[in-house]
């Protein structure tokens, strides 16, 4: 994952995180990452109830920095808002609603 983000925009996804106060997502990724490693070398163990527990509670997160992550690199502002938080999207689906069928 860092690898590719490297690459794509020369700098580092750690870094990134911490600069946009998430390094708990990261430390999160990390600890997965690690588990799947252990997981495919023969430890079934590895991933267990307190880490998809773990998992889907971080869940919002985890999305929420993959947003700012997407907004500091491909817009250049970490803090917009959401695609359905904004204003403009709400009123484009508004009056772009179907009806329901009946």
């Amino acid at each position: 994952m860092d690898r590719l983000y490297t690459m794509l925009f020369e700098a580092r996804i750690k870094a990134d995180l911490d600069t946009l106060g998430r390094s708990a997502v990261y430390d999160h990724l990390q600890k997965i990452q690690s588990r799947r490693n252990e997981f495919i070398h023969g430890n079934a163990e590895a991933i267990d109830d307190d880490l998809v527990r773990e998992t889907v509670e971080r869940l919002p997160d985890v999305q929420a920095a993959w947003v700012a992550l997407y907004n500091l690199r491909c817009t250049g502002d970490p803090s917009a808002p959401r695609v359905y938080e904004d204003k403009r999207h709400r009123e484009f689906v508004r009056q772009n609603e179907r009806p329901s069928p009946p």
